[in-house]
């Protein structure tokens, strides 16, 4: 289901400038193309410029430069750790011989078992399901891994801390 909110900012002879506010999945070019169809006109997107992706905004973003010139890069709140990326993504804590396996890019029997929920969520809403693995002995995010609809768990990255 896609999520749309669109706001006329500018109309010209020969462009419109827009603010489009969309879910994740939708399509901006094509919907420029579309608009251009129905108009009559022809449609193209000249320049794109996302604004937010949901929790992160274009606010909280730091510029290439400021960051090249930072010597304390985590001082500066634009900077999360990892293990707090992808906030909406189910977590699970590992330890032991389960932390030993992710590491080398296994997963334990245990452990896709202990997983068995995000499985069938994948399969009944017919999408993938994210989950991040974390240690439970650091707290550090070892892996990220995704269960498909009607498949296995699958490891997407594994994170290797010095």
């Amino acid at each position: 289901m896609n999520f749309w909110n669109v706001q006329i900012l500018d109309v010209c002879t020969d462009s419109v400038e827009v603010l489009l506010q969309c879910s994740k999945g939708s399509y901006v070019r094509t919907w420029a193309s579309v608009l251009g169809e129905r108009l009559d006109v022809g449609g193209t997107v000249e320049e794109l410029e996302r604004t937010a992706s949901e929790p992160y905004t274009l606010q909280a973003a730091i510029k290439l430069s400021e960051i090249i010139d930072n010597t304390e890069l985590t001082s500066n709140p634009a900077f999360i750790p990892l293990e707090e990326a992808l906030p909406e993504w189910q977590a699970i804590t590992v330890c032991g011989k389960d932390e030993r396996l992710i590491h080398n890019g296994q997963i334990s029997y245990d452990l896709e078992r202990r997983l068995i929920v995000e499985q069938k969520e994948a399969t009944f809403k017919n999408q993938v399901v994210g989950v991040r693995v974390l240690s439970a002995e650091t707290g550090k995010l070892l892996a990220i891994l995704e269960a498909p609809p009607y498949r296995r768990i699958k490891i997407r990255r594994v994170f290797k801390m010095a």
